[in-house]
């Protein structure tokens, strides 16, 4: 019994205590600027539902940090948000899209958006009249510290506005349509705080860019021309990341001495692009990380040596620790490899990663895999530590050499 009269006053106490949890308002009772942020994650018509709640909630949703003006949900809803934003409070972030939005219009936010001291900005403008009338009004933003704009003209200096007051930006993402690099190096060179920098090229045949105070670059390319040029010149330039999508590979050339880490990336390698890789990889030679993730051409009919050229004696890396590479280990590239590998003194850490041949027309066995056996019992990747003792980069070296049937000096 008194088991039974226990466990039943602990149930009535429970009850007690849920219904007591329920009729606390726990919304009510976060602190306003914890609100502000979770109302900023949602979009504009469903964060002004929130006013039907309390008094509290009446405006609260008009001081959001974030607005987002969306494609096809409720543009005119999103707009109010914009203007009828509480101005003593700042915005930090702006996303609009610009389809079937009139010029008038578009001016009218960004000028709202200006007066409310706007922080980030993300912006489309696809067409081409937007272009012309709104890259003056975002070139003359205060405060802002991190813009990006896709679909965006810089071939005419039409285009460019005579005054850049964007003073404190930090971060520039650009998707560009058509371009003229002495202009996009006119404007770079304005931004006397910029450190970030992205860019992406829809078409490139020579590019050539300048920038004293960027430290992180990324550069995207959709196709390159086999004849296409790049040139750096970013003397405290610490990280790179390069991709091309659609094959081509420019001739690179470089004065980055403060380059610790670089990526590189290009989805469809021809064995004339070879040189190119080569010449890449001879800029890179102060880096302290390396990846590398290159795809040959499934025309390609026959394997082929995709990093380094038989004939000219490899790079020498003094201070690379970190060699990540994703690509087919065939017996060319396994060669390049362990050549690679000699000409690394102080190298850590070593991943591979193979990919295996797509939509080959050649024999599949002459792209199978040559790494060794892994713990998971297959020969798709493998990675390896320390390297930085003696004798365990010579136990690698005899290991790769003994996969490879090809004869490689030790």
């Amino acid at each position: 019994m008194r088991k039974r009269c226990s466990s039943s006053r602990g149930r009535l106490v429970r009850n007690q205590v849920s219904e007591e949890d329920e009729q606390i308002d726990r919304l009510s009772n976060l602190p306003e600027s914890l609100l502000l942020l979770i109302l900023s994650l949602l979009p504009i018509p469903v964060a002004a539902c929130t006013s039907v709640l309390s008094r509290r909630f009446h405006q609260i949703w008009e001081a959001t940090h974030l607005i987002e003006r969306r494609k096809h949900y409720y543009p005119k809803k999103d707009d109010c948000g914009l203007l009828r934003h509480d101005p003593s409070y700042p915005l930090f972030h702006l996303i609009i899209y610009t389809h079937y939005t009139k010029v008038d219009h578009l001016i009218s936010l960004l000028n709202k958006a200006q007066s409310l001291g706007l922080r980030h900005l993300t912006i489309d403008l696809s067409s081409q009249h937007l272009s012309s009338s709104s890259l003056p009004i975002i070139f003359s933003f205060n405060f802002l510290l991190s813009l990006s704009i896709s679909g965006v003209t810089l071939c005419d200096a039409y285009f460019v506005p005579s005054i850049v007051s964007l003073t404190h930006l930090k971060s520039l993402s650009l998707c560009l349509r058509q371009f003229d690099f002495v202009i996009f190096n006119e404007i770079v060179s304005r931004l006397y705080s910029l450190e970030d920098l992205f860019i992406e090229l829809n078409w490139m045949r020579a590019f050539n860019l300048t920038c004293v105070t960027v430290r992180k670059l990324e550069i995207t390319i959709k196709y390159c021309e086999s004849l296409g040029i790049l040139r750096l010149s970013m003397p405290n330039l610490e990280y790179l990341d390069i991709k091309i999508s659609h094959g081509g590979m420019p001739h690179f050339s470089s004065e980055i001495p403060q380059l610790k880490k670089a990526f590189f990336s290009n989805d469809l390698v021809r064995q004339c692009n070879v040189p190119a890789i080569c010449v890449f990889l001879k800029n890179m030679m102060n880096v302290e990380s390396l990846k590398l993730d290159l795809t040959d051409h499934w025309e390609e009919l026959h394997p082929f040596n995709m990093i380094l050229d038989p004939d000219i004696e490899p790079p020498i890396f003094p201070n690379l620790k970190s060699l990540d590479l994703k690509l087919c280990v065939h017996d060319e590239n396994m060669v390049d490899l362990i050549r690679l590998l000699q000409n690394c003194p102080v190298l850590e850490s070593l991943k591979l990663i193979h990919k295996g041949p797509n939509k080959r027309r050649g024999s599949r066995s002459l792209f199978r895999s040559r790494l060794p056996r892994n713990a998971d019992g297959n020969y798709q990747h493998a990675c390896f530590q320390d390297l930085q003792i003696e004798e365990k980069r010579r136990q690698l070296i005899e290991l790769l050499t003994k996969k490879s049937p090809q004869r490689v000096k030790i």
